[in-house]
């Protein structure tokens, strides 16, 4: 078994304190190995987990001077635990590569002592030369590799500065904000994006020309286009989970006015595969069904953000015949100008029978078609137009995801 990145030392899992020093002394030694470099510098710290530490760098390109790159680098804090999740999360990601709400992997190694810098110093010389016109992950590795214990994995993935869904929730509540419809639905409709790539190998998919999170440009596997995913029939399931679905790990990504779906409001990306799983056979609609019920507590969050997990509101309700475990949809001055429609097709998929048991929940598929129909809306279609107006939405989201902190575990 592969040794991860860092020095044995006494840390465990579940002490906080420890973990947070532990990436705070890793991100010191990355830094330091990167020092040398022309094309990559550290900028700080992200954050980190139970096994892993987010870093951002930058890259520099010598032949533009005025273009900087910033990437995530992902390390694992402790000896002999993470290397699946990292595994996990490398190969999971090469599978969902190019899917527009997935972020997007750069490169993925299991061991960056394959990238050790040996040779003379004339082939040094040269590969440096190289380099400054070519700059490979290898290049990063082959600086990483100078870290004290140099045998570990390694993820590089795309940077998105928008922050985590966290930070809009936590402005919502203490700002006792309401989100306008419009943002909310296409931000749903996001949401079951990624939850239809997480089910298809083989979707249909709408080609766009350019996209925020393109796929990093130089290096690693050839670039390709980033595209909206779209269900189709007749295709190959993955029956794959993410398993930690949660606010924490859907990032809000940039406008695009090349993508109709997101020329107003940004899109949402899913992060943090280390958990993701597959299935087994005959499990295809369990799958989307654990993925959709995740997904269906974030939104729910969103419109009516609890202050600790114990005020969420997955309590019964009654509403228009509909028996839900959806109460927040219908407490609290957040949700009085929620599209109704919004609120039937959540409350829908939190529905219960009188002995407690889901029943009656709307489908991935017709979860997806619903929140598209819902999205496309036009703002005459809401009694507040000029809540749901382009303006208001340009400066709801100003409002919202400036100085956005940069929180990636």
């Amino acid at each position: 078994m592969e040794t991860p990145v860092g020095r044995e030392i006494p840390v465990h899992q579940d002490d906080g304190d420890a973990l947070f020093r532990r990436s705070r002394e890793l991100a010191r030694e990355a830094e330091n190995a990167l020092m040398r470099s022309r094309t990559w510098s550290f900028e700080k710290l992200l954050g980190n987990g139970s096994y892993g530490a987010t870093m951002l760098l930058s890259e520099r390109d010598h032949l533009h001077h005025d273009r900087e790159r910033k990437v995530v680098l992902k390390l694992p804090l402790v000896l002999g635990g993470g290397n699946q999740d990292f595994a996990r999360e490398g190969e999971t990601l090469e599978l969902l590569r190019g899917h527009a709400h997935i972020v997007q992997l750069i490169s993925y190694v299991e061991s960056i002592s394959h990238f050790q810098r040996t040779g003379g110093r004339v082939r040094r010389t040269l590969r440096r030369a190289v380099h400054a016109f070519r700059n490979p992950p290898a290049h990063l590795f082959g600086y990483l590799s100078r870290l004290s214990e140099n045998n570990g994995p390694a993820l590089l993935l795309e940077f998105l500065e928008n922050g985590d869904l966290i930070r809009i929730m936590e402005r919502i509540y203490f700002r006792r904000f309401q989100l306008p419809n419009r943002l909310l639905w296409a931000w749903y409709h996001c949401c079951k994006k990624s939850s239809a790539a997480l089910s298809a190998l083989k979707i249909r998919k709408q080609v766009v020309s350019a996209c925020v999170a393109m796929t990093y440009a130089r290096g690693g596997p050839e670039p390709r286009s980033v595209e909206l995913e779209t269900p189709q029939e007749n295709h190959t399931h993955l029956r794959l989970i993410h398993d930690d679905i949660a606010a924490r790990n859907v990032m809000v990504g940039e406008r695009d006015p090349l993508v109709p779906a997101h020329r107003a409001t940004p899109k949402l990306v899913l992060i943090d595969f280390g958990l993701a799983r597959t299935l087994p056979e005959n499990q295809e609609r369990e799958a989307e069904r654990r993925n959709l019920e995740a997904i269906n507590l974030v939104m729910l969050d969103l419109i009516n953000p609890p202050v600790t997990r114990q005020d969420q509101g997955l309590h019964p309700y009654e509403w228009n015949g509909i028996r839900t475990l959806a109460r927040g949809l219908f407490s609290g001055r957040r949700t009085s100008l929620l599209d109704p429609e919004l609120r039937r097709l959540l409350a829908e998929s939190f529905r219960i029978g009188n002995d407690g048991d889901p029943v009656g929940r709307p489908s991935l598929e017709e979860t997806f078609e619903r929140t598209r129909i819902g999205m496309l809306k036009p703002m005459e279609s809401y009694r507040n137009r000029i809540r749901e107006g382009d303006r208001y939405l340009r400066v709801s989201l100003q409002r919202f995801l400036n100085d956005a902190d940069d929180e990636w575990e």
